[in-house]
């Protein structure tokens, strides 16, 4: 295994997860907005 190559793929990894992270914060958000506008 090159090391580069395996630092590309840890590299990419962290990003997925931290944008689905980042979905899973901003989601709810997103919902509870829309519903609050909704309602009112």
């Amino acid at each position: 295994m090159k090391p580069t190559h395996s630092k590309h793929i840890t590299r990419l990894t962290w990003f997925i997860v931290d944008l689905l992270f980042t979905w899973n914060r901003l989601l709810p958000l997103y919902i509870y907005i829309y519903i609050c506008k909704t309602v009112v």
